[in-house]
């Protein structure tokens, strides 16, 4: 877990930047993700649609919804800082001053978007209306580890990636 997660975040992420590139947006809240904090998250599913009253949010639902809030909190950090500062007379001590409250906010955020790495639901079911990606799987670090030997991971002549 420790490294297939960041390498399989730094393969969608280059996917992401390519598709932001060619201006290919398949999934635009993923791109957008990539974009603010240059990691790579799939969201491509359909996390807008309303609830019914007595439905539970997915995990993947929700790891969505984090990834839209920390993209709008990254981005209003400078108008909240601006009003923050607005009190310091000096131009450019308040200069300063909002420059180095902006950095810190958005460290903080940045931090924060990298923790969902963390709370990737290696154990869940794929989103609704998504299948299983088999394909990322086999491609992943722990394809490579004696650990996953399941047969879905092994290529159509029956070997795995950690066999030649």
């Amino acid at each position: 877990r420790s490294t297939w997660i960041p390498n399989a975040s730094e393969r969608i992420a280059k996917i992401h930047q390519e598709n932001y590139e060619r201006q290919t947006f398949d999934d635009p809240l993923g791109i957008a993700f990539q974009q603010t904090f240059g990691v790579g998250l799939s969201l491509d599913f359909d996390h807008d649609t309303k609830l019914s009253k007595d439905e539970e949010p997915s995990v993947h639902r929700l790891r969505a919804r984090a990834a839209k809030s920390l993209i709008k909190s990254y981005n209003s950090i400078p108008g909240e800082m601006k009003k923050q500062v607005k009190c310091i007379e000096d131009d450019k001590q308040r200069e300063i001053e909002y420059m180095r409250m902006v950095q810190e906010e958005r460290d903080e955020v940045v931090r924060t978007a990298r923790e969902l790495l963390t709370l990737l639901p290696t154990n869940a079911p794929a989103p609704e209306g998504k299948d299983l990606d088999i394909w990322s799987m086999r491609q992943s670090e722990a394809s490579k580890f004696d650990l996953v030997s399941l047969p879905w991971l092994k290529d159509d002549e029956g070997k795995g990636n950690n066999e030649d």
